[in-house]
């Protein structure tokens, strides 16, 4: 299978220098330096809307950390003429805004989710969500919790009584493609897992799902999520829009594919319940 991966631009001039407080609006904080104790902890948290991108003050940890992030660009939409939504690399220490690791590429209108059991070390993190503003929120600690997300108006529950209504709910362990009924604002709920940190190898993507459209007259599509860490589980708050200026996808044509060869579970629909899906295959 063919992989595209969204590519993430950084403006440098809305960057800080590495261990500098963020600039812009907002709010940060970090740990001191760790020491070798373990446990929960949280050890940096960033509350932005800055334009473009920000590097974050450096944080350390000598065990494996959990990286959770949430954001809201609803007010911009989205599409697959090249406009991405939210990406955060780890930047080793004493690297430069390019020198990171991309961890968390996605594309949607809004977007939650965590990923855990990164390896230790100290860090910053390179942050590039939304333009020209989205506020969001990221947050780097140790054991984090698995089941929970940072709060967002956008995350609120169903309203009582309404039923979720589900187009997709699939499972696997390598790369798979199933077909997706049209709608819009169709929320994807996803989790993963490639075992713990020691197996896995910070080099390609853990993690992703492409959505296209394969009419032959109007070919579209592109990575709506794309992770890079040993296991994590999120939802996409809509997915790009593949029916805009009038043009409807006729019956068949949309997809979604799988690219991992983790454990995987996949919901897409409306009215989704927040939890991390069960994975079972």
């Amino acid at each position: 299978m063919k992989r595209l991966i969204a590519t993430v631009g950084i403006l440098a001039t809305a960057l800080v220098g590495c261990g500098s407080p963020v600039a812009g609006t907002g709010r940060t904080s970090a740990s001191a330096p760790s020491s070798s104790r373990g446990g929960p902890a949280v050890l940096l948290d960033v509350t932005n809307t800055t334009i473009g991108g920000l590097q974050s003050q450096v944080f350390n940890t000598s065990s494996p950390w959990d990286l959770m992030y949430e954001y809201d660009c609803s007010a911009i939409g989205t599409d697959f003429a090249g406009t991405f939504t939210a990406g955060i690399s780890v930047t080793p220490k004493g690297e430069g805004i390019f020198g990171g690791h991309l961890v968390v590429d996605a594309t949607s209108g809004e977007g939650a989710g965590i990923v855990e059991g990164l390896a230790p070390g100290s860090f910053s993190l390179v942050v590039d969500i939304g333009y020209p503003t989205c506020p969001w929120r990221v947050v780097a600690g140790r054991e984090l919790g698995t089941d929970r997300l940072p709060p967002a108006s956008w995350l609120a529950a169903p309203s009582p009584g309404t039923k979720p209504e589900i187009a997709t709910d699939s499972q696997g362990r390598s790369e798979q493609g199933f077909p997706l009924v049209a709608g819009s604002h169709l929320n994807l709920l996803y989790a993963y897992d490639c075992g713990s940190a020691q197996n896995h190898v910070e080099t390609n993507v853990s993690f992703g799902i492409l959505l296209n459209d394969e009419d032959p007259a109007h070919f579209e599509g592109g990575s709506v999520v794309s992770l890079d860490a040993p296991r994590g589980w999120g939802i996409l708050g809509s997915l790009p829009d593949v029916s805009n200026a009038g043009y409807v996808p006729p019956p068949g044509s949309l997809s979604l594919d799988v690219y991992s060869n983790c454990r995987w579970h996949v919901i897409v629909g409306r009215n989704l319940a927040v939890g991390r899906p069960a994975i079972s295959t």
